[in-house]
């Protein structure tokens, strides 16, 4: 992810690897089952699905992984985190 968004995917070709070749696992992963690791939400959609929405740019288009972010923050224990996380107003660093 941090490797697409620096831009540093075109001039390292061992980086670029390791990139396509997670993206072509995790959508393998996703076009059979609705998580990660089949079924059941785990904590590995949660910090999966929490980088691609944060730094969607940096990967590329995907219907299945767009539909995969939307059915993790679709989860009630997402939309509840999200709406406290909205209530607390702003933050800022002391």
């Amino acid at each position: 992810m941090f490797a697409s968004m620096l831009g540093e995917l075109g001039t390292s070709p061992q980086k670029q690897r390791n990139f396509d070749a997670a993206m072509a696992r995790l959508n393998e992963a996703l076009w059979n089952n609705p998580y990660v690791m089949g079924d059941t939400f785990s904590a590995a959609d949660f910090l999966i699905s929490s980088a691609l929405a944060f730094a969607r740019n940096a990967f590329p288009p995907s219907a299945v992984l767009d539909a995969y972010i939307e059915r993790c923050q679709a989860r009630p224990a997402a939309m509840r985190a999200l709406a406290l996380d909205e209530a607390s107003g702003p933050q800022h660093a002391d």
